[in-house]
């Protein structure tokens, strides 16, 4: 194996892991965000991939869109809103 594959490789291996840790910072963002009365609705989040570098965080809790909306004491400005901090700040360590 030549040079410029091993750094192909490991450039391709550093992109794997980024990823993968900015999937599971965004999933872990949104759980915590997640008002709680039964649990459900945290539990209702997983990642759907959709390509290679492509996913989407999914939640089908048939009431997330009543939470997202601010229906709870507890994330009055929505989930997605109290998770972007953490999802930002997660994104400037991985990406930095």
């Amino acid at each position: 194996m030549g040079i410029l594959t091993r750094e192909i490789n490991a450039v391709q291996a550093d992109i794997d892991r980024q990823f993968q840790e900015a999937v599971g910072a965004t999933l872990s963002a949104l759980v915590f965000s997640t008002p709680v009365d039964t649990g459900n609705a945290r539990l209702g989040w997983y990642v759907e991939p959709s390509g290679e570098y492509s996913a989407s965080v999914v939640n089908r809790v048939e009431y997330i869109e009543v939470l997202e909306a601010g229906h709870s004491a507890q994330a009055p400005d929505g989930i997605i809103a109290m998770a972007m901090p953490m999802i930002d700040a997660a994104f400037r360590d991985i990406f930095r």
